[in-house]
């Protein structure tokens, strides 16, 4: 929820990346590490 849009707009405002655009993969691995 609130986490996820405050990290997506970090990521935006400072590498210029759209959390959306990221290969699947990448996201995958993301969310498995975060699980852990």
């Amino acid at each position: 929820g609130t986490q996820t849009s405050e990290k997506n707009e970090l990521l935006y405002e400072k590498f210029g990346i759209n959390y959306n655009m990221i290969p699947a993969i990448f996201r995958k691995g993301s969310c498995i590490y975060r699980e852990m």
